[in-house]
């Protein structure tokens, strides 16, 4: 069994909150995951691509993120029983900004 509970907090000054949490089953898996460097160091940045295999070469596009400063990150809900593939790209060359005029 999975679960899941989230909600927000803002406390005042000097508050002390208690809470109870009351968890919900969640049966919709997930996927959290690490990019490493070729130093084994956090990739910063990282551009993951989530597909979902279609057979052939035509994978659709599921969803896209970029990892963050601990070089992670998080796709889900996902659908149990497909197959997926992930592509990431971490590129460090410097990146032109072009501007355009009307």
């Amino acid at each position: 069994m999975s679960a899941q509970a989230s909600f927000y907090i803002k406390p005042a000054e000097f508050e002390q909150i208690e809470t109870v949490v009351h968890l919900k089953q969640e049966s919709r898996p997930g996927l959290v995951g690490s990019v490493l460097d070729t130093e084994n160091a956090p990739a910063k940045d990282a551009f993951v691509a989530l597909f979902e295999v279609n057979g052939e070469s035509n994978d659709h596009l599921v969803a896209t993120a970029y990892t963050d400063i601990d070089g992670k990150f998080i796709f889900g809900p996902l659908t149990a029983g497909k197959l997926y593939i992930i592509r990431i790209t971490k590129n460090t060359e410097k990146i032109r900004q072009i501007e355009q005029s009307t």
